[in-house]
């Protein structure tokens, strides 16, 4: 008898978190709305202003900036469309999207008017690299602005909010998965991704892609991942209940804080 009274307690309080939670995550943001929506604007005369009509960039030059800015003797893959074309692949979609966690980033796709050409790369990672993806498009462009002017910006160092896996996904660097990350065509899932937006035209790209598949073909007869994630936070290759699984996330960082709490203490104890 109490064990089915504590049983259904331990539900109702579960239920009595979730609805919290969510409320308060809602809450952050609309609070966020504004300031999504004047970083949004920001970026996108921040990508107007790079427009030159005098300079085409050289594919060479542009190609021997990207080799001496990517880490030593880390793999990476790389192309360069024009701004057009990328933003003809895969058309059915937004042309910008609000993040589903929390506060929620007003994002452009690669369907968005953004600039002239637009460079493209993964870099392989087996260990947190946002660092260098972000130093990685930083320094190709500040070469870039050195050669020919104020022509080029990472997307990262400059701000810029964009959905990194569609542009890639675009570009033909590697196609989506059923947990919603990017699946890179030579890395996998052990990827980092950056964008350099040109104001310029190159002259010479890589031909655009032909395949129309976005999604990972690996995934179609595979539900392992959807089956795993306890708060059944994503299904059909999307985020669906971000709110669920940001309070699971936050959950199980709280449990490994205190977990390496008591094993400090324990350690120091002894």
């Amino acid at each position: 008898m109490f064990d089915a009274l504590r049983d259904r307690l331990d539900g109702w309080k579960a239920k009595a978190i979730d609805r919290a939670w969510a409320e308060s995550w809602k809450a952050a943001r609309a609070v966020a709305t504004p300031w999504m929506k004047r970083e949004y604007a920001a970026a996108v005369e921040k990508l107007r202003g790079l427009a030159r009509r005098d300079v085409v960039i050289s594919r060479d030059a542009l190609d021997g900036f990207v080799r001496e800015a990517a880490p030593p003797g880390v793999p990476y893959e790389a192309v360069v469309m024009a701004g057009k074309d990328l933003r003809a692949r895969l058309p059915e979609g937004p042309v910008e999207r609000r993040g589903t966690h929390l506060v929620g980033k007003l994002r452009l796709t690669h369907r968005a008017e953004t600039s002239e050409a637009v460079l493209v790369f993964v870099l392989y990672s087996d260990v947190a690299a946002d660092y260098f993806v972000e130093t990685m498009g930083a320094d190709i462009a500040a070469k870039l602005n050195a050669k020919y002017g104020d022509i080029a910006v990472g997307e990262a160092q400059a701000g810029i909010p964009i959905v990194l896996k569609e542009f890639v996904a675009a570009a033909g660097l590697g196609v989506i998965g059923k947990n919603a990350l990017l699946f890179s065509r030579k890395f996998g899932f052990n990827c980092k991704l950056g964008v350099v937006f040109l104001g310029a035209p190159v002259d010479r790209y890589d031909p655009v892609p032909e395949d129309r598949a976005w999604k990972l073909a690996d995934c179609a007869t595979c539900n392992l991942c959807v089956e795993a994630c306890p708060v059944g936070a994503f299904d059909d290759y999307t985020m669906n209940k971000a709110a669920s699984c940001d309070r699971n996330a936050s959950r199980t960082r709280s449990m490994a804080r205190r977990s390496k709490i008591r094993s400090t203490t324990a350690r120091s104890c002894s």
